[in-house]
């Protein structure tokens, strides 16, 4: 079954830090959305940057955990995105599991948390 956390917080709070440690024990592959490369020295499977991206591996992908740092950026700048993650968290079926982080509580689409397991608040 899917899980999908979510992490809110401000800048320099350890959601990045958080994010690394959750993701590692689904012990699956990891795929990461991250515009501000915080991820380039991690071993992860692939580091996608541009929201056009995102939709394509969402839909292809199974039994893979989906990181998207600064969730805000790729959930705004292309709609698809929003579209079908909507769907995918809502049918879970796929395996996959998503974990967003948001700069705020007011930033988070109201489907998240709906649909959430886990929401980490870091002052």
């Amino acid at each position: 079954m899917s899980k999908v956390v979510i992490n809110i917080g401000g800048t320099g709070t350890g959601k990045t830090t958080l994010t690394k440690n959750i993701a590692r024990k689904f012990k699956k592959k990891i795929i990461v959305f991250d515009i501000n490369n915080e991820y380039k020295e991690e071993d992860f499977t692939s580091i996608c940057e541009e929201p056009e991206e995102a939709v394509k591996l969402i839909s292809e992908k199974k039994n893979t955990t989906f990181i998207f740092e600064e969730a805000t950026f790729y959930l705004r700048a292309e709609k698809n995105i929003s579209k079908l993650l909507k769907h995918l968290v809502i049918k879970r079926h796929t395996g996959n599991n998503f974990i967003f982080n948001f700069h705020s509580v007011r930033s988070v689409p109201s489907y998240l948390f709906d649909y959430c397991d886990l929401i980490n608040l870091k002052k």
